[in-house]
């Protein structure tokens, strides 16, 4: 039976399961955790992890903080994978203080139409990921990806808390504490979820509740830290956990290390998705068994191909002609600008307008102009909560707020209370410090549209 070594690199601990499948029950066979001081020594403790495995030909899967990536949901016109995988970077690009150069990029679909295909796109930093490899190449460690450590949590709950459990998926969030920090993550009954990483508290979750706008109902908080966490919401800890007890064999407490199983459950399932891949890998083997049922399919594999050259032959001159069609159609909407991929291009101008005609007030998915933002800024506050505004300023990005309150933990009551409110996406704090008086406290607060 297949072996899985999970690997869970956080910002200062590393953690690992040896996790064998394809019996009735999966077995955790052994675990491992470490802390590390700094960035040099990780490569020494991840051998002692590649020792402690070491009489196991096991396939190693890796997680790394999410803080390491970019996440963000995009939509394209097309369904095709490596035609997303190849306009991906470009996507990212104008998301990302850094070039498409720079970058690796990965994604999840999350659901397809003749529409559009929306994903979860995924970027992290060509030297981060090159500094992970290296640690794992002289910990003598052969990983088949890196991936973000909260993307682990979702496999674990569709196979361990729903599949297992013979349960219906409904949204519900699952989140890995590991000291102060935990991973979370957003599972949605339709195959939407959303990644996130935050310090580990109840206003916390129930800030990413908030942010993904789906109201999760149910929670199943993991991780040596949980207990730290004092949430009182469906289901009970107990509950959840006693049914892991019948999926998994071996070592207990299994909610103890969701993320290291959930990348074994990803080895498992070999999945590409949000995965940065670390090299060949292993290659699979065809017994002297199946060598026959081999032949037969690399037969039928052949005649189907042939039939595929024909017909993409046929359909060649249809899609050419259609394809100078659309550009002609782009160019003629768009004068002056050239035509790369003429129905990702009109996708993107049409979404540039309606976010102006949105900005005037005019019409559109949601008004984001500046009257009906200082009307959402003056409602979101409660009675009580001083706040003197000396300057708003207003861009095409989102509002700068200047003003001044009585006290710090003012300046972030405010910031918690914009980060969540139509139609801001987020708020962030970039100045703050006390008068000359020492009576006030001023602040300027960003707040992204």
């Amino acid at each position: 039976m297949p072996e899985y070594a999970g690997l869970h690199i956080s910002q200062n601990t590393v953690r690992a399961a040896l996790v064998r499948t394809g019996g009735k029950q999966m077995e955790i066979l052994d675990t491992f955790s470490a802390g590390y001081p700094d960035a040099g020594s990780l490569a020494g403790v991840l051998r002692e992890c590649a020792q402690r495995f070491a009489g196991h030909q096991a396939e190693w899967l890796v997680g790394t903080p999410v803080l390491e990536f970019s996440v963000r949901h995009l939509s394209f016109p097309f369904k095709n994978r490596r035609a997303i995988a190849s306009a991906l970077p470009f996507e990212m690009e104008s998301a990302l203080p850094y070039s498409a150069e720079e970058m690796e990029t990965s994604f999840i679909t999350l659901a397809s139409s003749k529409e559009e295909t929306k994903v979860l796109a995924c970027a992290a930093r060509k030297n981060r990921m090159a500094f992970y490899k290296t640690a794992l190449k002289e910990a003598g460690i052969e990983a088949r990806f890196i991936t973000p450590d909260a993307a682990a949590l979702i496999h674990f709950y569709r196979r361990a808390l729903v599949k297992a459990g013979g349960r219906e998926p409904v949204p519900s969030i699952v989140a890995s504490v590991e000291g102060a920090e935990m991973s979370l993550c957003f599972a949605g009954a339709e195959g939407y979820f959303d990644i996130h990483s935050a310090a580990a508290s109840e206003h916390e979750i129930q800030r990413f509740a908030a942010a993904v706008g789906i109201a999760p109902e149910k929670y199943y908080i993991g991780g040596e830290g949980s207990g730290n966490i004092d949430l009182h919401l469906p289901p009970s800890p107990e509950q959840w956990k006693l049914r892991l007890g019948a999926t998994f064999a071996g070592i207990a407490e299994p909610e103890n290390l969701m993320v290291p199983v959930g990348l074994a459950m990803m080895g498992d399932e070999y999945t590409e998705e949000l995965a940065f891949p670390c090299g060949e890998g292993r290659k699979m083997k065809i017994g002297s068994s199946h060598r026959f049922a081999a032949v037969g399919a690399a037969c039928f594999a052949v005649l189907a191909f042939g039939f595929l050259l024909y017909r993409n032959y046929a359909l060649q001159n249809t899609y050419e002609a259609l394809t100078g069609q659309i550009a002609a159609i782009y160019t003629t909407a768009v004068p002056g600008s050239r035509a790369v991929k003429p129905m990702l291009q009109m996708k993107q101008r049409l979404a540039i307008e309606e976010k102006k005609i949105r900005r005037a007030g005019l019409a559109g998915g949601g008004r984001i102009d500046l009257l009906w933002a200082l009307k959402r800024l003056s409602e979101t506050l409660p009675e009580g909560l001083a706040l003197e505004v000396e300057e708003i300023t207003y861009d095409e990005e989102g509002i700068t707020l200047k003003g001044r309150t009585d006290k710090f933990e003012s300046v972030t009551r405010i910031k918690e209370l914009y980060s969540i409110a139509d139609p801001f996406k987020n708020a962030e704090v970039t100045d703050s410090h006390a008068s000359a008086d020492g009576k006030k406290v001023s602040f300027k607060l960003r707040m992204q549209l």
